[in-house]
């Protein structure tokens, strides 16, 4: 396993660890099928995408191809808002309304950025994909 590998797989794990760490809170759990828990799994699911699209990204940069250094930096201003929505829905926050806000604009232009590589990149049309779900849930919160 390589480093990026192993830092992208620890981050969807520490994620996941603490998604399942706010299920001890007091609150209860969102039921299923619910908005909030609907926009936990889908900003989870962005997150393992986004993280496989950004090693892609890196790798393609290290070999001096630029073609994908918007798709790196839009990707990158998406994983800490997919992160920060997941944990905020996870424990039912009051802020998570306004995270979500931002989170949509970064979904949008991430989703944008990806279709333009999906049919060269099976990583970037994942990441497309699940840009459209997390952008589906986010708007029924």
């Amino acid at each position: 396993m390589d480093r990026r590998t192993f830092i992208a797989t620890s981050a969807v794990t520490l994620t996941a660890t603490t998604l399942a760490h706010a299920a001890d809170d007091k609150k209860p759990a969102p039921a299923a099928g619910s908005p909030t828990n609907d926009v936990v799994g889908a900003a989870t699911k962005c997150l393992a995408t986004a993280y496989a699209c950004r090693d892609l990204c890196i790798a393609t940069l290290q070999k001096g191809d630029t073609m994908m250094a918007a798709c790196m930096r839009t990707v990158s201003d998406m994983i800490p808002l997919c992160d920060a929505v997941a944990q905020l829905a996870a424990s039912k926050s009051k802020h998570l309304k306004k995270a979500v806000a931002a989170c949509l604009d970064a979904c949008a232009e991430c989703e944008a950025e990806c279709k333009k590589h999906e049919k060269m990149h099976a990583e970037c049309k994942a990441c497309a994909e699940a840009c459209t779900a997390c952008i589906a849930a986010c708007k029924k919160v």
